[in-house]
């Protein structure tokens, strides 16, 4: 038997990826071989610490996760109030135009008045 047949063999056997089958074949091949047994231990350690280490990955991605939504949350409201801002501003920017356009004009007609007014001769 050679290693990697050996270790796939205690990582599916750790694992319970093996048949019943197999499982007693395998049994028998570790009593046999006392250093299977330290082999053994040292694959559990390794899938123990592998399997904490995938944890803390996986927490780590979803905290990265979350503020990556987050961030892409503030930036839809930011460019969402881009587009009202502007448009708010245009529309008070045209009242004011507006407004004071008609003032002018208003005003010229008083005057306009006031100067005829002043000009006709009163019989």
């Amino acid at each position: 038997m050679n290693s990697e047949t050996l270790n796939d063999k205690i990582e599916r056997y750790l694992l319970g990826q093996m048949q019943k089958e197999e499982i007693i074949l395998f049994e028998k091949e570790i009593n046999n071989i006392p250093e299977f047994h330290e082999l053994i231990k040292l694959h559990k350690s390794l899938l123990y610490a592998l399997n904490h280490e995938r944890k803390a990955f996986r927490n780590k991605l979803e905290v990265i996760n979350m503020i990556e939504k987050e961030h892409q949350n503030n930036n839809k409201i930011s460019t969402f109030r881009f587009p009202i801002v502007t448009s708010t501003m245009f529309i008070i920017i045209a009242a004011a135009i507006f407004i004071y356009k008609s003032r002018i004009t208003n005003d010229s007609k008083f005057k306009g008045d006031e100067i005829n007014d002043t000009l006709k001769v009163k019989p």
